[in-house]
């Protein structure tokens, strides 16, 4: 359900994903689609409970305090966002090392890198 879903598209994993595969500023049908659950977290009940569990913590964290406006780009448009990582950065490593396994990818090198792909980037406001 929705927690999975919440999961799967955030934390540095989809966040890669989008740099990459995405246009890296809106995220489109393309990502929403493309960005699956791990076959790990369906399959095993752990994984399944842990997931659900991280993605409700993200949902929890959508509060009013949470919800900061940015501004896109020099069109002058705003938008309400939510950065998880800063807001909730244990449910995010969390996840992270989760969705890697669910992937059977390596964890800690991988994860460093990828870290470092989101603080360099200049989405950050």
């Amino acid at each position: 359900g929705l927690e999975l879903a919440m999961a799967a598209l955030n934390g540095h994993v989809a966040y890669a994903w989008w740099r990459v595969w995405g246009d890296a500023f809106h995220i489109n049908d393309y990502e929403m689609t493309s960005i699956t659950i791990p076959d790990l977290w369906l399959e095993d009940a752990d994984s399944n409970a842990l997931a659900r569990r991280l993605g409700r913590g993200l949902i929890d964290a959508i509060t009013p305090g949470n919800i900061v406006t940015r501004r896109s780009g020099t069109g002058g448009n705003s938008f309400e966002n939510i950065d998880f990582h800063d807001v909730c950065p244990e449910i995010i490593r969390q996840l992270d090392e989760l969705h890697l396994a669910g992937l059977g990818l390596a964890g800690e090198p991988l994860l460093g890198q990828l870290r470092g792909l989101r603080g360099s980037s200049n989405w950050r406001v």
